[in-house]
Parts: C-alpha cells; structure tokens; sequence
C-alpha cells in the first residue's frame, strides 16, 4: 500500500526490466502482428501437415491436446489457423483475428497523433500523466 506518493517519489527507481528474447519464428517474438502475414502462415502450416512436416505435426499435436490427425483429408485451413490462434494464447481463430484487427487500429490512432485511451469510457485519474 502506498502511504506517501512523496516518499515513494523519493525511492530509487528500480534497474529496468529487459525483455525475454524469443528466436525467430516463436509467436512470443514482439512483432506487429499481420492479418495477411498469419493467413500465409497458416496455408503455410497446413501444406506442412499434408506433407506429414514432423514440426508440423508436433504443433498438431500440441494444440490438439496429443491427438494424431486421423488422415490428410480431415485437414483443413481452420485446423492450421486453430493452431496458430492457440499458439497466440486465443482459443479460436476469431478472437485471435480480431485482436490483430484491434491492435492495428490502435497503431494506426497512434500513427496519426490520436491514440485512445483503453479506460476512454470511465472517469480515472492516471496518476503517472494527471489526466
């Protein structure tokens, strides 16, 4: 609990964290997200699980809780693109659609010197800024 704003000003501030570095190719890696980039993506992968990709079919499996796909023909785009929303923390493709939708909204409000406020629709004191 933070008795005084004054003293706690006062405090050192502590070392900055660094980011955890991810190699390429892992969806933890801090890029902008592309709707078209994940679609190519996910084609990608599913060329891969026809082809019977080792690497391909361990994301299967991982995503799919172990289970083998039965044969080529039960896959299809959004067996991939259920893969990659999972891979992103989504639970389906939709919700993992729309937040690459809501993320590029807000660069481009940024971009343009407009950027919104997450909290726009309540009344809060931001304590760091005073508005």
């Amino acid at each position: 609990m933070i008795v005084s704003l004054a003293a706690l000003r006062q405090q050192p501030a502590s070392p900055a964290q660094s980011l955890p570095e991810f190699a390429d190719g892992d969806p933890r890696k801090l890029d902008h997200l592309s709707l078209e980039q994940q679609k190519k993506r996910a084609k990608e992968l599913l060329r891969d699980l026809r082809t019977k990709n080792p690497g391909a079919l361990a994301r299967w499996r991982q995503s799919q809780g172990g289970a083998r796909p039965a044969v080529d023909s039960d896959l299809h785009l959004n067996d991939a693109q259920l893969i990659l929303a999972r891979e992103h923390g989504f639970g389906k493709w939709m919700d993992f659609k729309a937040h690459i939708d809501r993320a590029r909204i807000a660069r481009e409000a940024v971009a343009q010197g407009r950027p919104t406020a997450l909290d726009a629709d309540r009344r809060t004191l931001h304590i760091r800024c005073g508005n």
